[in-house]
């Protein structure tokens, strides 16, 4: 289980920071794209949440296989709630960022989701 999880945090950390590095090309290159400036504090919060995620499902898969899917279904049901009340707090203090901080916490969901299903189906 450990072995899986580091392998899963190598790559993780390789990709979040593929993931910062164009965030802060495309914020400094292209700023009229309008990537959120809170970009940096996203990618940390997401990146410590998706870790403590996987380990617990970790834990369940190899634990209790029988009770992986509810678990799964739970915490997914939970991250969405979590996030769609952290874009919500957000948007109702800074109006004024709340469409580009809304739009950069989808697309970097979208990849790290991606990614966490990608290791999730190679679990054996």
């Amino acid at each position: 289980m450990k072995s899986e999880f580091l392998r899963f945090l190598k790559s993780f950390t390789l990709i979040i920071l593929l993931v910062g590095v164009a965030s802060y090309i495309v914020q400094t290159v292209f700023p009229v794209i309008g990537i959120s400036n809170y970009w940096p504090w996203m990618l940390l919060f997401m990146f410590c949440f998706t870790n403590y995620v996987y380990w617990q499902l970790l834990k369940q898969f190899y634990n209790r296989i029988s009770r992986f899917t509810n678990t799964l279904m739970l915490i997914n049901f939970g991250k969405l709630f979590l996030y769609t009340l952290i874009i919500a707090v957000f948007s109702w203090f800074n109006k004024d960022q709340a469409i580009s901080f809304a739009i950069t916490f989808f697309v970097y969901y979208m990849i790290i989701t991606f990614f966490e299903i990608k290791a999730l189906l190679n679990l054996k």
